[in-house]
């Protein structure tokens, strides 16, 4: 109990007053309690984490009416301003601390951590899944971006998850977010279509009724003049004469100067025509074809030789032709004066000097022609010899009369002349021409 004198107000504090004060402390005493208690279990997972006393109760209404019935004076209650800077003044920051690389440390337990069992997103490109809430850890798994999985509780910094697979571990709360994360789905590229390039059509012409007739005459007449001719049409007539060369006469395979060319005939020499064809040719008694104007009814005469001329095979000038050649090189396949073999010197011989192409083979030369005795040969008959005796030709020469041939030898000698008496396995002497 308060007197009150002159100088001295002396309040009179009731029981009442006294059982506000201490309901007043008591409260304030409960929350910070309360915060301390529960404060940081709520914090999430936030880096800052701020505490804040609740409104104090002294600006309830019943506070106020209760201070007032008490006598308490209005002077003595705290002003807006005052209690706004007591409430700054009793606010405060914990910040979470980090590791050297700036990691937030978790600050709870795992047992204090959050239930939570919501779906959340990995939102960064691969995060790491560890056994405890620590980077220092060991890492169990990992998870790429988007992946859905189920936060079972976090922390201050961390959360627990459980991935699609069944796997759990600690991942960083940043790297998580509860919106769902789709992946665009990639737009293919069009497959460019080409522009069709139209067409343009053609613009008829006017034309005369006169200019129309004169082109069609000249097309008429220009198709006329480029149709090949028709093949004229060769008869046969049957004819059994016998004749003879008037002078050097080709034997052809047709009666045709573009039919293959069989042997050139000698002035005299007999044939035997079974036929005459209606373009001018006789046929032979062997299949071949013969010019009818180069033929004669009567044998012509053929000079005696004189009497110092010797062998009537003595060499004429065949034989100076091939002579030219002695000392060329031996060269298989060879057809040329830079290389012959036996079968490329005659027929290069026949070629340049008969103007009669034979085949590069000595036995397909051995097939031409027809066989003549020994004592038959004149010059330009080829001698053919086998001289492994399997009935292949392997070695063909030139006679160039008096008794003498020349022909690509060896690889050793090349284009050499020998004596016919020499030759070995002479199989048959052909005549081509």
């Amino acid at each position: 109990m308060f007197k009150k004198t002159e100088k001295n107000i002396i309040f009179d504090v009731s029981d009442k007053t006294l059982n506000n004060t201490v309901r007043f402390t008591g409260f304030m005493v409960a929350g910070l309690m309360t915060i301390g208690l529960f404060g940081v279990s709520s914090a999430g997972a936030q880096n800052d984490v701020v505490f804040q006393l609740s409104e104090s109760p002294l600006t309830s209404k019943e506070t106020v009416n209760t201070v007032r019935s008490s006598g308490i004076s209005r002077s003595s209650y705290p002003t807006p301003d005052k209690f706004q800077k007591n409430l700054e003044k009793n606010t405060f920051t914990i910040t979470a601390q980090t590791d050297e690389n700036g990691v937030p440390l978790e600050m709870l337990d795992e047992s204090n951590f959050t239930p939570d069992g919501s779906h959340n997103w990995i939102s960064c490109t691969k995060a790491n899944v560890r056994t405890e809430p620590s980077v220092s850890s060991d890492k169990v798994s990992d998870a790429d971006y988007s992946s859905r999985v189920v936060r079972l509780s976090y922390g201050s910094s961390w959360s627990k998850i459980r991935l699609e697979d069944g796997t759990e571990g600690y991942v960083l709360s940043d790297l998580l977010s509860d919106d769902e994360i789709i992946l665009p789905t990639p737009t293919p590229t069009p497959t460019p279509v080409p522009t069709a390039v139209p067409t343009a059509t053609p613009v008829p012409k006017a034309q005369t009724t006169e200019t129309t007739a004169a082109t069609t005459a000249t097309t008429t007449a220009e198709t006329t003049a480029a149709a090949p001719a028709p093949a004229e049409q060769v008869t046969e007539t049957e004819l059994n004469i016998t004749v003879y060369a008037s002078c050097s006469v080709n034997l052809r395979s047709g009666a045709s100067t573009d039919a293959s060319l069989i042997r050139v005939l000698n002035a005299g020499d007999e044939i035997t025509v079974v036929a005459e064809t209606s373009n001018g040719w006789y046929k032979t008694a062997l299949g071949n074809y013969v010019k009818a104007s180069l033929t004669t009814t009567e044998k012509p005469a053929i000079p005696e030789p004189s009497s110092d001329s010797g062998d009537s095979s003595a060499p004429n000038d065949l034989a100076s032709y091939c002579l030219q050649y002695i000392g060329c090189s031996y060269v298989y396949a060879g057809a040329s004066p830079s290389g012959f073999d036996c079968s490329g010197f005659v027929s290069y011989v026949y070629a340049n000097w008969y103007g009669i192409s034979l085949p590069h083979s000595a036995d397909s030369i051995y097939q031409m022609g027809y066989g003549v005795s020994s004592d038959e040969m004149q010059p330009g008959d080829v001698v053919c010899n086998d001289h492994n005796g399997d009935g292949y030709i392997d070695h063909v020469s030139i006679y160039i009369g008096g008794g003498e041939v020349v022909h690509a030898s060896t690889s050793t000698t090349g284009v050499i002349r020998s004596n016919f008496s020499d030759l070995k396995d002479v199989v048959s002497i052909r005549r081509l021409t």
